[in-house]
């Protein structure tokens, strides 16, 4: 199962992630007032497992990580 690139950035950006940098394989998204970051992958769809990394780096805990993929994948 894959998700949209642009539904998981909308969600770290909803846990205040910006746009930080990007290289042309990444773009790196920090937490304003913290060293927290969070590398995306440039790809239209990411599967699964990216998504459930990427959102746990950006704080959210299993149960809000579960319910995101639930409601992405309608």
């Amino acid at each position: 199962m894959t998700i949209s690139r642009e539904q998981v950035i909308n969600r770290i950006g909803d846990a205040g992630f910006k746009y930080h940098s990007e290289t042309k394989r990444v773009e790196l998204y920090r937490k304003r007032g913290t060293q927290d970051y969070v590398v995306v992958p440039r790809h239209d769809r990411l599967p699964e497992t990216a998504v459930r990394i990427i959102l746990r780096q950006a704080g959210l805990n299993p149960r809000q990580v579960d319910e995101f993929i639930a409601g992405a994948v309608k």
